[in-house]
């Protein structure tokens, strides 16, 4: 999926602006046909921002908005998805360590049997 166009900035009214100017020639595109499909907007939103509403409020069923994401990128959060790829890692890695260790208790056992029946 191509990505048209990407805003970013601190600043809200910036912000809304830009969307709003990009959502603006997207739409005036779609009218003069110069899509061969038909196109959705994705709009990201950071669901901590203190003006979401306001920002997402910019946007009408004219806009043609397809998807919705809500994201959260607060420290916090991100060191727990840190946290839950290790702990996924290590579920992903521990069988492989106990297969090896089975492995090798199966090859002692198996030399101490061949040993018992050649004595």
């Amino acid at each position: 999926m191509p990505i048209i166009g990407l805003i970013v900035c601190n600043h809200v009214n910036s912000v809304i602006k830009n969307a709003r100017k990009l959502a603006d020639e997207l739409r005036a595109a779609r009218a003069q046909g110069l899509f061969k499909i038909s196109h959705f907007l994705h709009l990201r939103a950071e669901i901590c921002s203190e003006t979401l509403l306001q920002e997402l409020a910019a946007f009408t069923t004219e806009d043609r908005v397809g998807i919705v994401s809500l994201m959260d990128h607060t420290p916090f959060i991100v060191a727990s998805y840190a946290t839950a790829a290790v702990v996924l890692g290590w579920c992903a890695f521990m069988p492989l360590l106990r297969l090896r260790r089975l492995r090798a208790q199966l090859a002692a056992r198996y030399r101490r049997d061949r040993v018992r029946r050649e004595s």
